[in-house]
């Protein structure tokens, strides 16, 4: 699959998100005043961050759009290359993650692994 590191992103996004969702329209939806079809266009609702995500792929640039719903402001990203988009969106997932809380002291003392 052509862009794996994307879906692989997207679809592990959905899991971790309620109400994550996205729609691929790779393959069949034109350009504006073009017969040529894209060969990745993904629209993806992010509602608990009130975002929205437009990823493309149309000639040699690789881009994301974010658009913020409160505040109707985007941000456009372009990509050197398709792995360089999986990783960038994955980063961004994993940063908007809640952070892990350290486990008691208790539970550090019950756990062999922090034994001398």
């Amino acid at each position: 699959m052509k862009y794996k590191e994307i879906y692989a992103a997207l679809n592990q996004r959905r899991q971790e998100v309620p109400g994550f969702s996205y729609s691929d329209y790779s393959g069949w939806r034109c350009l504006e005043q073009s017969s040529a079809t894209l060969p990745l266009w993904v629209e993806a609702e992010d509602p608990v961050h009130h975002r929205r995500f437009i990823f493309k792929h149309y000639g040699i640039m690789i881009q994301t759009i974010i658009i913020d719903c409160d505040t109707h402001t985007e941000q456009k990203i372009l990509h050197r290359r398709r792995d360089d988009l999986g990783t960038d969106l994955l980063a961004l997932f994993q940063s908007e993650l809640p952070a892990s809380s350290p486990w008691p002291e208790a539970r550090h003392q019950k756990c062999d692994f922090f034994k001398d």
